[in-house]
């Protein structure tokens, strides 16, 4: 099942891993998955 994740908490994930200098796989569970977190960062990242 399709689960739709809000943009800010993409933005608040991308947000706490530039901060606290973590792995992706370390990303807490309250936020969304790491490997949704690091497909947008890398979607971001490539269109600037």
């Amino acid at each position: 099942m399709y689960h739709r994740i809000k943009r800010r908490e993409i933005i608040n994930a991308i947000l706490y891993w530039a901060d606290n200098g973590i792995k992706w796989r370390a990303m807490p569970h309250d936020l969304p998955s790491w490997s949704t977190v690091h497909d947008y960062y890398s979607h971001f990242t490539n269109t600037l």
